[in-house]
């Protein structure tokens, strides 16, 4: 079973990601090329409410918040968001 399986089997079994802590240390589990169980749960819509931990980087320097963003699963209400900028300077998505 790969990480990201694993990972989604651990959030679906929580509740879609609701039962699990938004500051639970499961978040920041990396597989071993720096994927995070942040960034599976944001690449499918799994983070729970109040998950605070966006500017988590993978392997490749891509934070939570760009994941989500990505795939189309950014939450409303993450007041910051627009306020996220990249290292090149570029604002990291759309709020």
């Amino acid at each position: 079973m790969s990480f990201d399986s694993k990972a989604l089997e651990i959030i679906e079994r929580a509740g879609t990601g609701r039962a699990l802590l938004p500051e639970s240390p499961f978040w920041t589990l990396k597989d071993g090329s720096g994927v995070t169980a942040a960034h599976v749960a944001a690449m499918h819509g799994k983070l729970p409410p109040g998950f605070g931990k966006w500017r988590l980087r993978d392997g490749d320097g891509v934070s939570a918040a760009e994941t989500a963003a990505m795939h189309g699963n950014m939450p409303r209400g993450v007041a910051y968001w627009r306020q996220l900028i990249d290292e090149e300077g570029r604002k990291a998505g759309k709020g």
